[in-house]
């Protein structure tokens, strides 16, 4: 596993992981405040909300993208994926 550290902001989405081959669990955290993730168009009123020092887990398939944007400001978000992805 490895972990990968992002700071994403509330206007754009920021690419936080792909999978290019094989099915992928990841974990992700939000360290700083909550933060919405979901596909390109992620926003408050779309996107699955992940609230401050909680672990997500999710499931995503080969050939997915997976984006977050902050509730406000800018906020951490730490991913933990396989080594292989």
């Amino acid at each position: 596993m490895k972990t990968t550290v992002y700071t994403v902001d509330a206007t754009t989405p920021m690419l936080i992981h792909s999978t290019s081959f094989g099915s992928q669990t990841i974990y992700i955290q939000a360290t700083t405040q909550d933060v919405h993730i979901g596909g390109s168009n992620v926003s408050a009123a779309v996107g699955l909300d992940v609230a401050k020092n909680t672990t997500t887990q999710l499931f995503l398939d080969e050939q997915e993208t997976l984006y977050a944007l902050a509730a406000t400001g800018t906020a951490t978000v730490k991913v933990l994926s396989p080594s292989n992805s």
